[in-house]
């Protein structure tokens, strides 16, 4: 490779979202990516950078062009890429990549970076839905399947030539965990739905642990539909509080009935609230919808000892006293994710892999097993959004 051609390929990426922050982290990739930064960071220790290379990690000084130096943290990741971590925020970050700049190193998109850094198609799609996890137990299951996914891929592209049929029935196993999948960062929708002043706002408030949505006894003062991003049991939940269901005269909150209405059509569970003093019935399109739904009587610390037996359908709950709640979530939990897969089952994580697993078993079906399996294994993701 000539000098020339070195430094075209010298390149970098910002792996922070722009804007204040405590860390920035930028990832810089080239061959002999160290010699290229040599003059550029200067080692607190005063030993050449060089000569630390196959240290994890390194403390020192960026230069920037006007000669100020930047106190940094360098991390050499192999020969040819090393990521840095600088002060959070704008200023520090254009500052280093005008110097990088300014030597020969060139902006890239992620997408041409993920093919510098991670040749394997799969890999560099597990690891930016990793990116995306949003709590330690999804990351915790995306990184097993980061660490694996060659293997699984392998060993599916081996059953595909020489057991067809056994083939065709684990797809299908693949595809059926296609939710899970993408659910680990995509967050689950979960709508509490129900008539006006039941407690539907206090009981989104006692879930996520603080106030969130504004209540009132006035019935309606839900207008719009609350939405509060949250965790049930390690699971990413969004949590939406609805207007209350019924018929009304005011247009704005015939608007916001129409908004929740919307929000129960879309939504991946339903909690339907109710009075506990009062004997409301379910309505029949929420009784009779073809999606999870639970049953609560909120309130119940009113009747307290007054209360009868519900049956095995409404949960008891009081938003003002924690009564039923922590049911309720695991209720929330045991209805989103009925069966957790095991830890060796692979299973689509956005909808383009989940499309690529269903070519592969149409392609099985039809006989063209040489064609399943170089899609298996060649598959070139396009776009990877979820």
């Amino acid at each position: 490779m000539t000098r020339q051609s070195a430094i075209k390929n010298l390149v970098y990426i910002r792996l922070t979202a722009a804007g204040r922050g405590a860390v920035a982290s930028i990832l810089v990739h080239g061959d002999k990516i160290i010699q290229h930064l040599n003059p550029l960071f200067l080692p607190f220790s005063g030993r050449p950078l060089s000569q630390l290379q196959h240290q994890p990690i390194i403390y020192g000084n960026w230069i920037t062009p006007d000669g100020v130096g930047e106190g940094l943290i360098l991390c050499p990741l192999d020969g040819s890429s090393a990521e840095i971590h600088c002060h959070g925020g704008d200023a520090a970050v254009m500052a280093i990549t005008s110097s990088l700049d300014a030597c020969g190193f060139r902006a890239a998109h992620e997408a041409e970076m993920e093919s510098l850094t991670e040749p394997s198609p799969w890999r560099a799609d597990f690891r930016r839905m990793l990116s995306l996890a949003r709590t330690s137990q999804t990351a915790k299951i995306l990184l097993n399947q980061y660490n694996s996914i060659e293997f699984r891929i392998q060993r599916l592209a081996n059953l595909c030539r020489n057991k067809p049929a056994a083939a065709i029935e684990q797809l299908s196993e693949i595809l059926r965990k296609t939710q899970f999948g993408i659910h680990l960062t995509k967050p689950w929708t979960v709508v509490l739905c129900g008539e006006p002043n039941v407690g539907k706002s206090s009981l989104i408030n006692s879930i996520v642990g603080f106030a969130r949505a504004i209540v009132h006894e006035m019935p309606g003062t839900t207008r719009d539909v609350v939405s509060e991003l949250s965790s049930i049991n390690g699971w990413p939940v969004d949590l939406k509080d609805t207007a209350g269901l019924r018929n009304a005269d005011n247009q704005i909150e015939v608007q916001g009935i129409l908004k929740a209405q919307q929000e129960i059509q879309s939504a991946d569970l339903i909690i339907f609230v109710t009075d506990v003093r009062e004997d409301s019935p379910v309505p029949t399109d929420i009784d009779q919808h073809d999606k999870p739904a639970i049953f609560v009587r909120n309130k119940s610390d009113l009747l307290a000892d007054e209360l009868q037996d519900l049956g095995d359908r409404f949960l008891l709950t009081s938003a003002t006293s924690g009564a039923g709640v922590a049911e309720l979530i695991d209720q929330i939990e045991m209805r989103l994710v009925p069966e957790l897969p095991n830890q060796d089952d692979l299973f689509p994580v956005n909808f383009v892999q989940a499309e690529c697993f269903l070519q592969v078993r149409e392609l099985i079906t039809q006989n063209h097993t040489d064609r399943a399996v170089e899609h298996l294994i060649g598959r070139r993701f396009k776009n990877t959004e979820s």
